[in-house]
């Protein structure tokens, strides 16, 4: 991919961002823990990018066909959005909350910005409502795009880090960062490729672990983790729960459990023992148990149609656990997409559906 030079007065990047799926570690990862995640190129944010300069009407156009309609920022105006109270952040206003989102898109490039006209267009996306992270997907093309014009460097060194963990945590005020660096990691991957999205694998298993957590800085350490095609084509599917979960909120309400060594600890042992056995019946045993605790601690979403789809799951020995921190959005469930709908129907929960299958994605 060629780099846009500031100086010309027009530039245009296309980037292209995996969902990305945390399988274990969820909890623990925020206080220093190893997280498992799973990048979903069949899942993508692709969006084009253009500067115009000089621009007298400096600032940022953001068009989607998920936004009701395109969201402008002037340039004046990115930090006072990015700056207001909770309250106001979740004010339902379609301006205020989306011109807020848009701030922290581009957060950090205020001063770069104001001889420019950044205009970004959304060509490709998935539905917010798996749980594949398409917030985090927004940011880190935002700021991969912003970095590689105005620093001409490459992405995943420490300017670049910085900036992106700050721009995270005026987003969602809290949280381990696993999701945009497991998805920037796949940017430069497919970058250095360059394939930039065409041609790359469907699903991959990363390792994450922020290397400094002690030191209160994002230093991610990312990496492939060694599966053997077989093995993960029996991992089994996503199943959507009609569920929508807000992390954020969860993680607010959550602060008892994030203060609970026990828990914490179990999580991080749920992630390491993964890692250190990635085989599909030691996966079966380490998903049980996790479904266990999301039932004792009530980390499950609580609709009927989940219920049953679940204990008709654990009627006839299908492993299964909920995903993310989040606890909605989609369930991990290890059996074929023909055996889960199966279940689904048997069941009446209609609302629920298979979104993803490894036999199917890799």
């Amino acid at each position: 991919m060629a780099l846009p030079n500031p100086s010309d007065s027009q530039s245009a990047l296309e980037l292209s961002v995996p969902g990305k799926a945390m399988l274990f570690g969820e909890y623990g990862v925020l206080s220093g823990g190893r997280a498992v995640a799973v990048l979903l190129g069949d899942f993508r944010m692709a969006l084009e990018f253009s500067w115009c300069s000089p621009q007298p009407r400096a600032g940022v156009f953001f068009e989607s066909d998920f936004l009701e309609r395109p969201v402008s920022l002037a340039v004046a105006d990115l930090s006072s959005f990015s700056t207001q109270r909770d309250a106001e952040i979740l004010n339902p206003n379609f301006n205020a909350r989306e011109k807020r989102n848009l701030s922290c898109y581009v957060s950090g490039y205020s001063d770069f910005l104001r001889n420019y006209l950044l205009t970004a267009r959304v060509k490709k996306s998935f539905s917010p409502q798996f749980g594949f992270g398409s917030s985090s997907a927004l940011l880190v093309a935002f700021q991969s795009a912003l970095f590689h014009f105005f620093c001409r460097e490459n992405i995943l060194n420490e300017r670049y880090w910085d900036n992106l963990y700050a721009a995270l945590l005026m987003l969602q005020k809290k949280g381990s960062g696993y999701d945009v660096a497991v998805q920037s990691w796949a940017v430069a991957q497919e970058q250095n490729l360059g394939v930039n999205g065409a041609g790359s694998v469907s699903a991959r298993i990363v390792l994450f672990e922020n290397k400094e957590i002690q030191q209160n800085k994002f230093r991610p350490e990312v990496r492939l983790l060694p599966l053997e095609r077989c093995v993960l084509r029996r991992f089994g599917c996503f199943v959507q729960t009609g569920v929508y979960s807000n992390t954020r909120a969860v993680l607010d309400s959550s602060a008892r459990l994030l203060r609970s060594e026990p828990f914490i600890s179990q999580q991080r042992r749920w992630a390491d023992a993964f890692i250190d056995e990635p085989t599909y019946e030691h996966c079966q045993d380490l998903c049980r148990a996790s479904s266990q605790q999301a039932r004792e601690l009530g980390l499950l979403p609580q609709t009927s149609d989940v219920l049953a789809f679940v204990n008709a799951c654990d009627a006839e020995n299908i492993a299964w656990k909920t995903m993310g921190a989040g606890h909605g959005d989609c369930l991990w469930v290890m059996a074929s997409r023909e055996c889960i709908n199966e279940l689904i129907s048997r069941t009446g929960a209609a609302s629920l559906s298979v979104c993803f299958a490894f036999s199917e994605g890799v």
